[in-house]
């Protein structure tokens, strides 16, 4: 692979690595926000859709986490 396509990928990777970064922040405001409810208003719909929203975010970060591991591997590689 040439330099300047290596470059381009750690590029990526660094943008992923911030993105995960700050949708991680988001994530844990939000899972505070949603602790400090009460358990009644946990156990709404309300609730349980913010939950499933939250469950959700955390996937994307795993997701952004995986792709960053997945462009080191193959930068190892190269």
């Amino acid at each position: 692979m040439s330099t300047s396509r290596r470059t381009r990928l750690e590029i990526i990777q660094s943008s992923i690595e911030q993105i995960a970064s700050h949708l991680r922040d988001l994530v844990d405001a939000e899972q505070e926000r949603y602790d400090s409810r009460s358990e009644c208003w946990q156990e709404s719909e309300k609730g349980e859709r913010m939950q499933d929203a939250l469950d959700k975010l955390e996937e994307a970060v795993d997701a952004l986490t995986d792709a960053s591991a997945s462009i080191d591997d193959a930068l190892e590689v190269m």
